[in-house]
């Protein structure tokens, strides 16, 4: 088992933000996190990232159990940090090199020096943004930023990839372009989304956190779309009235 989460909480002071979450993921798997705003989904990405550490129960990545102790061994933490990824909302907090050429490079550096200008133009290439390759990556939009990130992270080949809202600020068009790119991924993916509409294109197996921090649902998305009861208890629909002249009904809406 590639991930396994095992009763997993966390609070930021005296504000919960998990509580005694479990589930396990296999290599290869794609899962999709969903949650409305404020139920834990980043949290949770972070916790898998090793950027947090559960206040109670364990996390387990490839056998390993991730602790603060765990990740201060370098060896440890280089091994971790090539082998899970995380891309977060804001492509912006992510970018820090002077061009998009150095950004892509940054990751492959830490761990050797060796076909770097390689695996660079090729992910570049892949991504579509080899022609941005000596342009400063601050100058680009919302959508090739996130391009420019993508191609920084997937440059190490990952087993996991984390996407935290891949598509909160991208135009319909680079949204499915993403998803298309996502579905031919070779690696583990976990993206975290309250988009119901896109769920079923970003992933085969659902994970629901209710507005208690908890799992509510873990399975197959095609189930969890015809369970209305469950994302009505999420609040990831919401019936809704309409006046339509001297008449009230009723409708159940999507939050996307």
């Amino acid at each position: 088992m590639l991930i396994k989460v095992e009763n997993v909480s966390y609070s930021y002071g005296s504000q919960k933000a998990l509580n005694n979450v479990s589930f396990r993921v296999r290599e290869a798997e794609k899962v999709v996190i969903l949650g409305v705003n404020g139920s834990g989904k980043s949290t949770l990405l972070k916790i898998l990232n090793g950027l947090l550490f559960p206040d109670s129960g364990d996390y387990y990545f490839d056998e390993n159990k991730i602790t603060k102790r765990f990740l201060s061994n370098k060896e440890n933490n280089l091994a971790f940090r090539k082998s899970n990824c995380l891309l977060f909302q804001d492509p912006t907090t992510m970018i820090f090199n002077p061009t998009v050429f150095d950004e892509i490079a940054f990751g492959l550096k830490q761990f050797s020096n060796n076909g770097v200008n390689f695996k660079v133009e090729r992910w570049a290439e892949k991504l579509g943004i080899k022609k941005y390759l000596n342009e400063p990556p601050f100058k680009l939009s919302g959508g090739e930023k996130q391009k420019v990130c993508l191609a920084a992270i997937l440059s190490l080949e990952p087993k996991v990839l984390l996407l935290d809202e891949p598509t909160a600020n991208l135009d319909p068009k680079t949204t499915g372009w993403l998803v298309d790119f996502l579905s031919e991924l070779n690696s583990t993916t976990i993206v975290a989304t309250n988009n119901i509409s896109l769920a079923i294109e970003l992933g085969e197996r659902g994970i629901v956190l209710s507005e208690q921090r908890s799992v509510i649902f873990d399975g197959k998305l095609e189930e969890l779309l015809e369970d209305k009861e469950t994302l009505m208890k999420a609040n990831l629909i919401h019936t809704h009235k309409h006046r339509n002249h001297s008449r009230n009904h009723y409708h159940i809406h999507y939050w996307d």
